[in-house]
């Protein structure tokens, strides 16, 4: 994915853009395709609602969708059942287009930690607009341990850091895991606080390359798949980001520690620490899997620097 981006003001917007060529472009170019495209720029549609809401024939719509899809400007979403029949859903497959007409340019004054800021935190932001679920461990006992989660702090601190990248305030953007389950686990996913508290990031602890290692009923530290290392304190917590092994189409941030503190670790190192979170593991740069340690560096009982381990 690339971006467009535009000093509005003093401000660095960016939005997220995929370049075409020139003849992939075209099949957007006729108006009966363009009316397609404005609707699904509102929200992903089926050909018959998108017929419907057009008023013209079902078989033109699919036509153009076929054309649409080939130059790679609209995706298959999903599938719904529509009068008994499966079809399929489809959406954008970027919220804008670049069309080059000469070969491109390296930037003078883009900076690259800019972008590779954007890339991460894609796509759990779009278009400037908070694009997953935030889920933290209910408060209340629950789980098999019947376990209270200790969260909240840290599930605040990342709303508000994930709050400078939006165009617009955010309602309702925490869930708790306990609300979280059938398809909403097909969504992107920030999940905050380990599997002990959280139900959801115990559904997708197995599938980390770094992970929480469970030893008799309880989780007593993180092991990197990657390093093959063993990390056991209270202070350290990991930054995962995979596809969602429940739709893999979408994505999942898993911001943990063993302990309430090693989340905090997590949050803060995102926080004071993006550049070296967004440029993947120490030992396979491809994946990004972190493991940081938090500390308090001026001995005032609160947690205010953070290290990358790897």
């Amino acid at each position: 994915m690339s971006f467009v981006v535009d000093n509005q003001e003093g401000k660095l917007a960016v939005l997220d853009s995929k370049i075409v060529s020139r003849e992939a472009i075209k099949p957007a170019l006729s108006k009966l395709a363009w009316d397609i495209l404005q609707i699904l720029i509102d929200k992903p549609n089926y050909p018959k609602e998108i017929s419907r809401l057009l008023k013209v024939h079902e078989q033109k719509v699919y036509y153009h969708i076929k054309k649409l899809r080939e130059a790679g400007l609209i995706e298959e979403e999903g599938q719904t059942i529509v009068s008994g029949a499966l079809t399929k859903i489809y959406s954008l497959s970027a919220p804008s287009f670049s069309i080059t007409l000469k070969k491109l340019e390296p930037s003078r004054r883009l900076s690259s930690s800019d972008v590779s800021h954007e890339k991460f935190l894609s796509p759990f932001i779009k278009a400037g607009k908070l694009n997953a679920k935030i889920v933290i461990g209910s408060p209340e006992p629950h789980g098999p341990r019947n376990t209270r989660a200790r969260d909240v702090a840290s599930a605040t601190s990342l709303a508000l850091f994930l709050g400078s990248f939006l165009n617009s305030s955010e309602s309702n953007m925490v869930k708790l895991d306990t609300e979280i389950r059938g398809d909403a686990l097909k969504d992107n996913l920030i999940l905050i606080g380990g599997p002990g508290v959280n139900a959801v990031t115990e559904k997708i602890n197995p599938h980390l390359p770094i992970f929480l290692k469970k030893t008799d009923n309880y989780y007593s530290g993180i092991h990197s798949s990657i390093s093959k290392k063993d990390y056991v304190y209270e202070n350290q917590g990991i930054i995962v980001k995979i596809p969602n092994p429940f739709a893999p189409r979408k994505k999942i941030l898993v911001i943990a520690g063993r302990r309430a503190k090693g989340t905090e670790a997590s949050v803060l190192a995102l926080t004071l620490k993006l550049d070296e979170i967004v440029s993947g593991n120490s030992t396979d740069p491809k994946k990004h899997a972190k493991v940081v340690e938090g500390y308090d560096e001026n001995a005032d009982g609160v947690m205010d620097s953070v290290r990358v381990l790897e």
